[in-house]
Formats: structure tokens, sequence, C-alpha cells
């Protein structure tokens, strides 16, 4: 006979909203790489469905984030059309309207991130060798690159290989998988700030910073070194939210 074990552990629901976030996350690649032009539309609520797999409550949230993002527009009666890019879009209201609906949760949780990636910094520096610090500068070169041509959907990716590396050279799994999973639940607004000007090449250069701190061998300054990163992309938040309420 077999035991009961139910009693053992607990599953956690799958979050809808990180579902819409994957949706978002297609969509505007395929509006990034062309398969989607400014001025076509986009297929209906129901073939969106279909083809992401996902429920119409993720497809509505996904539209109203691509449309306060100004990538797309809603038409009674004629459908959702693009009528952006990322790279001409008013990036700002879309990371605000996000923010307004899940600010706290996105300061708490980026307050467990500082904690997580200082750490994980400080033990990379421990850890990495130089073939481990020669793939940072390549991850950080290709950012730049992607920084410079405006391709600013593939940018956000090389963003986050950047501090995937840097996690998984503190050699603890269970660190580096908790990162990972913390960072999901933000990457949304965390990740689209790169799109704020100027933005991208604060980033770079604080990836440098990182990047010179764990070549030195010093788990002090690295860690400082992600925590002032980390700490930026908070205040940014901050700073978003408040002039947009004293507006």
């Amino acid at each position: 006979m077999e035991n009961d074990v139910s009693h053992a552990f607990s599953l956690q629901p799958i979050r809808t909203k990180r579902l819409s976030e994957i949706a978002v996350d297609q969509i505007t690649g395929l509006i990034e790489g062309g398969q989607i032009p400014v001025g076509q539309k986009l297929p209906s609520e129901r073939e969106l469905m279909s083809q992401l797999g996902v429920s119409r409550a993720a497809v509505r949230e996904a539209l109203r984030v691509l449309e306060a993002q100004g990538l797309i527009e809603v038409q009674p009666g004629r459908g959702t059309h693009v009528i952006n890019t990322t790279s001409q879009a008013d990036i700002v209201s879309g990371i605000v309207a996000w923010l307004n609906s899940h600010g706290q949760e996105f300061l708490e949780v980026n307050a467990v991130i500082e904690l997580l990636e200082g750490h994980a910094a400080e033990l990379a520096a421990q850890n990495a060798s130089e073939e481990d610090v020669r793939q940072l500068g390549e991850l950080v070169g290709e950012a730049e690159i992607l920084a410079e041509r405006g391709m600013l959907h593939q940018l956000i990716k090389a963003d986050r290989r950047f501090h995937q590396k840097v996690n998984s050279l503190s050699d603890n799994s269970f660190l580096t998988a908790m990162v990972d999973a913390v960072l999901t639940a933000t990457v949304g607004a965390r990740f689209s700030t790169l799109r704020l000007p100027g933005r991208a090449s604060a980033s770079l250069e604080e990836h440098r910073s990182i990047i010179k701190a764990i070549a030195s061998g010093d788990p002090e300054s690295a860690r400082n070194a992600a925590t002032r990163h980390t700490t930026r992309i908070r205040e940014l938040a901050t700073t978003l939210l408040q002039g947009r309420q004293a507006d």
C-alpha cells in the first residue's frame, strides 16, 4: 500500500499574471521582429487564447499592458492594431501603470533581490575564474551592441542573461533558483526600465562595475556593486511613481 505523503508538501497555484507576462513578451517580440508590423491587426482574443494556450483573462491583461505601453490600440468595431514599436512608444506610461497596481509588491520583492543578488555576487567574487570573467564581459559587449542598434526587446533578454550568469557563479544552485524565481515576479517592470532614456547605458556601466569587482576577487566590493545596481532600479521606480502622483 502506498504511503499518503500529501501532507508533507503543498503546491502553489500558477499565477495568471505570469501567463499574461509571457503573452506580452511573445507579442512584443513579434512586433520588434517585424512579424507583426505597425498597422497590422492582431488576431482576435479567441485566436490569441488558442495560439498562446492561455485563458481569456491572461490575454486581456496582456493586451492592457501592451496598450498601456503604447504598442497597440484597441479600436471598437475594428479590432486591435499595432501602432508603435518599443523604440517609438512612451514606455514610461506603461511602467507607471504597472507600478500603480503592483508598486508595493515590486518594492518588497526588489528588497529581497537586493539581498540575494548581493550575496550571489559576493560568492561569485570568490569562485569566478578568468574564463567566467571573460564570459561576463562578452555578455556586456553583446548588450552594448543591442543597445546601440535599438534592439530593446533583445537587450532586455541579454540583461537577464548577465544576471543569471553572475548568480550561477555563486555555485549555489538553490540560491540561483531563488534569485531567478524572485526576478520572474517583477520581470516586466524591472527589465522594462531599460527602455527609459539613458537607463540602458547606465545599467551597462553598473554591470561593468560588478564585473570589475568580481574580477578583483573582492567579495565586499562585488556585493556592494550588485546591491547598488538593484537599489538604483528601485529608486528609479519610486521616482517614476512619485513624479506621476505629483502631476
